[in-house]
């Protein structure tokens, strides 16, 4: 890092990330697991509360759902596909008849 106060203070960086994401969870959605969040895996037969790794996937569901009904997501580069593709060297000049005949000897 550039900046030696910023390794310093990763962890506390990450502490009130962890606590932000947590109390959005609780205020939304209560302490309880409810079906709002995405099924659990087959080996996880029962979970009261919701992990850090539900939290994360639940916001990151959102965040697709939100980012599809975005303007920047009705872009069209479908005008891109008909165009040719420009050409990016020059050809080369044909060699005159006198530097032809002293490359060649």
């Amino acid at each position: 890092m550039r900046n030696p106060l910023a390794v310093a203070r990763l962890p506390q960086f990450q502490v009130a990330g962890y606590s932000l994401l947590l109390l959005a969870s609780l205020l939304t959605y209560g302490f309880a697991r409810t079906p709002d969040y995405l099924p659990l895996p087959k080996w996880r037969t029962k979970s009261i509360r919701p992990s850090l790794l539900d939290l994360l996937n639940l916001l990151r569901d959102q965040l697709f759902e939100h980012s599809a009904d975005s303007p920047l997501s009705r872009l069209s580069f479908a005008r891109f596909m008909n165009t040719p593709a420009p050409i990016m060297k020059p050809s080369k000049l044909p060699l005159a008849s006198d530097t032809l005949c002293t490359v060649a000897a």
